[in-house]
């Protein structure tokens, strides 16, 4: 009988990471959490183990994609955040290497930040709808500019 994997508050740490990104490369992991290779691959494994994770193999000499599933998703904690369709496709995985590079840096410089799967579950708050957007241009447009109306008197 296999032992049950449960696990700990720094493989959630990684967990909430991989999952608020959707696809991420374990370096910018490492990056992101200021943790060391050896260590990420260990909390990856346990993730893994435990169902929670998925992983690829991938090009561009980053070693492994990972992305959490369903049941990651909703152990994490991370409520409405869609899992991702495994496997996911290269396009996504291209997207999702990049992305998880720039929140790497900002993570790893304290910084506060939102991902696009977050801020997709609170679309209301976040969302500018099209209506909004266009009052606004209309309403910071100088009088007169856009409409049929001439631009000088005429004499």
């Amino acid at each position: 009988m296999r032992k049950q994997v449960v696990p700990g508050p720094g493989t959630l740490r990684v967990g909430r990471f991989i999952g608020r990104l959707g696809v991420v490369s374990l370096s910018a992991v490492e990056v992101g959490l200021d943790l060391d290779q050896r260590i990420v691959r260990r909390h990856v494994a346990k993730l893994e183990a435990a169902g929670w994770l998925a992983r690829a193999p991938w090009i561009w000499g980053e070693g492994s994609v990972v992305w959490l599933t369903g049941a990651g998703i909703e152990r994490a904690g991370l409520g409405g955040v869609r899992p991702v369709k495994s496997p996911p496709g290269t396009t996504t995985i291209a997207h999702g290497v990049l992305v998880g590079w720039s929140a790497a840096r900002v993570e790893h410089r304290g910084r506060i930040w939102k991902s696009a799967r977050e801020l997709a579950v609170e679309r209301e708050r976040w969302a500018v709808s099209a209506l909004r957007a266009r009052l606004h241009r209309a309403a910071a447009r100088p009088s007169g500019l856009g409409s049929n109306a001439p631009s000088h008197p005429s004499p």
